[in-house]
């Protein structure tokens, strides 16, 4: 899986992080599962088209004991397998790592 990966938190860090996300991200099922909405402009022109049986489209993160870890995969959460879900494009992935910035930024996670 390719992704991007905030490890060695403290546990005021992973505390931080986990309040960061549950004000801007959704929480999943699991409670160390976050899912990010991925902004319709930024959608590519099949997951546009799958939108409104497959969207909405998000990434996936992952809250470990000293870890945070974010995908570069768009998933649909209306279908588990469609050709829409997909490795970020260039300005998808330019959007997470955005966010990633603003997290660390805004908790004052060291660098």
């Amino acid at each position: 899986m390719r992704q991007v990966v905030l490890n060695e938190l403290r546990p005021t860090e992973i505390t931080a992080v986990r309040g960061f996300l549950e004000r801007e991200a959704r929480a999943g099922a699991l409670p160390e599962v976050f899912w990010l909405s991925m902004p319709e402009e930024l959608l590519e022109p099949l997951q546009r088209e799958h939108a409104p049986t497959c969207g909405p489209f998000v990434f996936g993160i992952e809250l470990g004991d000293d870890f945070a870890s974010f995908e570069l995969l768009v998933r649909s959460q209306g279908k588990l397998h469609c050709g829409c879900t997909a490795y970020a494009t260039s300005r998808q992935r330019e959007s997470l790592l955005r966010f990633i910035d603003r997290l660390v930024e805004e908790t004052g996670l060291r660098a």
